[in-house]
């Protein structure tokens, strides 16, 4: 069974596309990574330079779980703020995935945070500002692995998840 890590900048679909996948799934499961982070109560803010030991403590927990559902015959979708800068740690765990970068403008992601944040169902644009460049210039680098969602209806972003992924484009290393 595959693993799937979709990743990107805040705002721009994670959750969303990762929950729609796994529920088209017999065996589908969605971790979310999020709830990694809120498990320790005292967690530093993932985009800050001390929290390196932390976010690799974190990776590992849920690429192991994510393994454990996998040997299962479970489809695993991660949906996590995971960068490339996290595959040593991924790859001493997994021998393979997909990794899927969702790309959006600033504001739409902007938007699409704080739309949550008042809705009681999500943080507030904390850290976007700075993940979000981070994101955009590593989209230049995993250029095959990008798949835009801005504007774009859940149904048109699963098809050319659906088609790409049937063609290897998402596959890791």
């Amino acid at each position: 069974m595959t693993i799937t890590i979709i990743s990107g900048c805040p705002g721009s679909g994670k959750t969303t596309l990762a929950r729609e996948l796994a529920a088209t799934r017999p065996l589908g499961v969605h971790i979310l990574t999020d709830q990694f982070y809120e498990a320790i109560p005292n967690a530093i803010e993932p985009w800050r330079r001390e929290s390196r030991m932390q976010n690799e403590t974190i990776v590992r927990a849920f690429i192991r779980a994510s393994e454990v559902f996998s040997e299962a015959e479970y489809n695993v979708f991660i949906d996590g703020v995971v960068g490339p800068w996290m595959f040593p740690v991924i790859e001493d765990v997994l021998s393979g995935f997909e990794y899927v970068l969702l790309s959006i403008g600033l504001e739409q992601a902007r938007q699409r945070v704080r739309r949550r944040a008042e809705q009681g169902a999500g943080p507030e644009e904390t850290g976007l500002d700075i993940m979000h460049p981070q994101f955009a210039a590593i989209e230049r680098q995993y250029e095959r692995h990008v798949l835009p969602t801005g504007g774009r209806p859940i149904e048109d972003i699963v098809a050319e998840y659906e088609h790409r992924s049937s063609r290897g484009e998402f596959d890791h290393p």
